[in-house]
């Protein structure tokens, strides 16, 4: 045997998360105790959870959004009563099984319970009976091969043992045994779960002690086992796990076994003493060939004791195996949510995850797998502050996972599952008629997508920005031609404006001016998609004439200081009825500042970046430059 052993998975699924869930029902009645003790998920999605409520058997259906869909409970006569497993049959209807204290002419004993009821959970019949006239109960139950049902439970011992495993077949209408029980005695026995093999024979999971667990200084023997049998109740072989201990470490427990279906190999799991010194019970896992030799063992230690009672086997990740259950006594009274989760390569166990979540005070029962990587799970959880021991039974369900992309103008859907309805939204508020798993946007923004699976279960993506076209362009302008380039963002089409009555559709294109001036060139950036999806964007460029005749009115022109730190004073011959027009435009040929001008004029351009400007100074068609550097 091995502790821990920490071994990187390649796995994306841990499976806890603080209620994990998207679908979450509560079901009971306040200062009531209200237990689920199974859960499976049907073939249309819903779940079907039983247990019992307040000492009547309980059933209950749920949808995959958390509604309580419908609920059965039995009251007999004079006792309690608990339902403690439930299968789907072929045709749809449901049969569970537990054990109730029923008076009959003959004995007011413990009897194996059944209950057969429709999908809707209306009731269609109900038996019960003794195992070979002694007190017993049912556990767990299968279909067999030819259409009967099988029970596991536990049958009133004839010697000092208390309690034997017995397997009985039963009729599927009549809910009475067919044949005679198999028995099967290990000692103190606590039958845990029957479940079908690939090979299509049956296998038993339990756990037993020998000695007297009632004397704290006795060693006994706690024994978790495996037993193979055919529908005869013949055993093809078993294995047991001893260990022997004082009685006052506690006594083992039993989750379950699961096949691999990569491996055909067996997993048990439950809860044996792992050596700590603080003397607690802790996940055990014990690997099982299809021969029933035991091929490796290892615990899954966390913190204080634990109990677990569900296990599952993974459909998206073979080998990888989940067991549930609950924290004991980490904190007197309170509940606990316990999980321990191992991985099966080369015929060798490798613990992926033990803990204890003592903040949440969830007590969990079962996991199923609805589909590969979606899960639900079923616990119970205090229904009042005051007496913990009073109990809701509460049910998570596993959402739908939606992604969103967008591709040739249209958003589309990416899912984990089929999907039945679909509907957008945009900018946080609902789209009409906007229920396809395919929508063309009709205006830049954030969508998202809220789908329901064909299980009923429901999911919404995250957002999902749809940007418009970006627009932008730089220039280079040489004497009276100009060289443009688009920087446009997510455009497929262009249309250029130069502002002398030229246009384009080019990408990069260049145009040659008539005239020096200052001109508004346009680039509106299209998509292949709804015109909303444009952008515009308009500069002003500098064109300046090739002419290298200086102006007669240039020498009369100054510009001082330069460089500058920011003021500029420019003196010129200009009257107010003959003003020049005056230009600032960076290294990039953009113009800053435009003004006319007269006389002397100054300016501060303290604001502006450092670096190299170009002044221009326009009278008429004439054109004088003065490079400036600004510090």
């Amino acid at each position: 045997m091995k502790l821990i052993c920490y071994f990187i998975l390649l796995f994306s699924f841990l499976f806890y998360q603080p209620l994990f869930s998207q679908g979450f029902a509560q079901i009971g009645t306040p200062m009531v105790d209200n237990d689920g003790l199974r859960m499976i998920a049907l073939s249309d999605g819903h779940y079907i959870t039983v247990g019992l409520s307040g000492g009547k058997a309980a059933m209950h259906r749920t949808d995959c959004r958390g509604n309580i869909l419908a609920t059965l409970e039995k009251q007999v006569f004079p006792g309690s009563a608990v339902l403690s497993d439930v299968i789907e049959l072929p045709d749809g209807n449901l049969v569970a099984v537990g054990n109730a204290i029923i008076a009959t002419p003959t004995d007011t004993l413990n009897r194996v319970y059944l209950v057969k009821t429709t999908p809707g959970l209306v009731e269609i019949t109900s038996g019960h009976f003794l195992i070979q006239n002694k007190a017993a109960q049912g556990k767990s139950l299968v279909a067999g091969n030819s259409g009967a049902l099988i029970i596991l439970g536990e049958v009133e011992s004839s010697g000092a043992d208390f309690t034997d495993i017995f397997v009985q077949t039963v009729d599927a209408a009549t809910l009475q045994p067919a044949g005679n029980p198999s028995i099967y005695n290990k000692g103190l026995d606590i039958s845990g779960r029957i479940i079908k093999s690939a090979d299509g024979q049956l296998l038993l999971s339990g756990h037993s002690i020998f000695g007297d667990p009632f004397d704290p200084l006795q060693k006994i023997y706690n024994v978790l086992w495996l037993i193979k049998i055919n529908e005869a109740g013949v055993v093809q072989w078993e294995t047991d796990i001893p260990q022997l201990l004082e009685n006052n470490i506690g006594i083992a427990s039993i989750a379950g076994v699961r096949q691999s279906n990569a491996s055909g190999n067996f997993m048990l799991a439950g809860t044996l003493y792992s050596g700590m010194p603080s003397m607690e019970m802790d996940g055990f896992y014990a690997l099982i060939s299809p021969d029933g030799m035991v091929l490796d063992t290892a615990y899954a230690s966390a913190p204080g004791k634990q109990q677990f009672y569900s296990l599952l086997s993974h459909q998206d990740n073979p080998g990888l195996f989940t067991m549930v259950g609950g924290g004991i006594e980490i904190q007197p009274g309170v509940p606990t949510l316990a999980l321990a989760q191992a991985y099966e390569f080369m015929n060798t166990i490798f613990i992926a995850a033990a803990t204890v979540d003592v903040a949440n005070p969830v007590l969990l029962r079962d996991i199923q797998e609805l589909d590969p990587g979606r899960f639900a799970y079923m616990g119970t959880l205090p229904d009042n502050a005051v007496d913990f021991s009073l109990t809701d039974i509460v049910i998570g369900t596993p959402q739908a996972v939606v992604g969103v992309v967008y591709q040739n103008c249209a958003l589309a859907a990416v899912l984990n599952a089929p999907a039945s309805a679909f509907q957008w939204y945009f900018e946080g508020q609902l789209i009409p008629n906007a229920n396809q798993g395919v929508y063309f946007p009709t205006q830049p923004g954030i969508y998202a997508l809220q789908v329901l699976d064909a299980k009923g279960c429901t999911g919404i993506s995250d957002t999902f920005r749809v940007d418009k076209a970006l627009a932008a362009f730089d220039f280079t302008a040489t004497g009276l031609s100009v060289e443009f380039s688009n920087l446009s963002v997510d455009a497929t089409q262009y249309q250029w404006n130069f502002g002398d009555g030229g246009t384009s559709v080019s990408t990069n294109p260049t145009h040659n001016y008539a005239a020096g001036g200052i001109y508004n060139v346009t680039l509106i950036a299209k998509t292949n998609c709804s015109p909303a999806f444009a952008d515009t964007i308009t500069q002003q460029v500098l064109v300046m004439s090739s002419s290298a005749e200086e102006p007669e009115w240039a020498a009369q022109t100054k510009l001082f200081p330069n460089p500058t730190t920011g003021k500029l004073i420019l003196v010129t011959p200009f009257s107010v009825t003959e003003p020049a027009e005056l230009f600032l435009c960076n290294m990039f040929g953009q113009v800053v500042l435009r003004q006319e001008v007269t006389g002397t004029f100054q300016t501060d351009i303290q604001e502006l970046p450092s670096g190299v400007y170009t002044l221009s100074l326009r009278s008429g068609k004439a054109l004088k430059t003065f490079p400036i550097v600004k510090k």
